[in-house]
């Protein structure tokens, strides 16, 4: 599993596995009940990584690969605040982790220097809600970072 946050803040989420990703769609288009067709299912579960609100990615699944990469996504929501009502990123952790039963699931947040410092916060503090405490952060450093940011 990897989450990735750019410099604006934005969150983008992908997992490895065709089936995984397959399950934990439906799974979550259940939950927040959204209507995707199969063939928006089947693209969804060709697409690594992903960075929208589960109620806009029926459209993004109709564009075409290259009207993808003209669209600017806003990211998968995370509010930890107001009780994390619009946290999607939780659900989508969650839901992943369970298409991918009984094994345990790597996980990855990445960023680079001009990563979203709050954002990175937001992130773990969602995976900590859900009790995981391991993960990997990637970042691509030219320089030393200011680790007191997390603390």
């Amino acid at each position: 599993m990897t989450i990735t946050i750019d410099k604006n803040g934005r969150i983008f989420f992908g997992v490895e596995g065709q089936f995984v990703r397959d399950k934990m769609v439906r799974d979550m288009a259940g939950k927040y009940q959204v209507g995707l067709t199969e063939a928006q299912i089947k693209e969804f579960s060709l697409t690594s990584t992903f960075g929208s609100d589960i109620r806009q990615l029926g459209a993004y699944l109709d564009l075409s690969a290259t009207e993808r990469q003209k669209l600017t996504n806003n990211g998968v929501p995370c509010d930890t605040a107001n009780k994390g009502e619009n946290n999607q990123l939780r659900d989508w952790i969650a839901f992943a982790r369970y298409a991918n039963m009984p094994n345990p699931m790597r996980i990855a947040i990445k960023g680079d220097n001009d990563a979203n410092a709050e954002s990175i916060k937001r992130v773990i503090a969602t995976l900590q809600d859900q009790n995981i405490n391991k993960f990997n952060l990637v970042t691509g450093l030219e320089a030393k970072p200011d680790l007191s940011l997390f603390l």
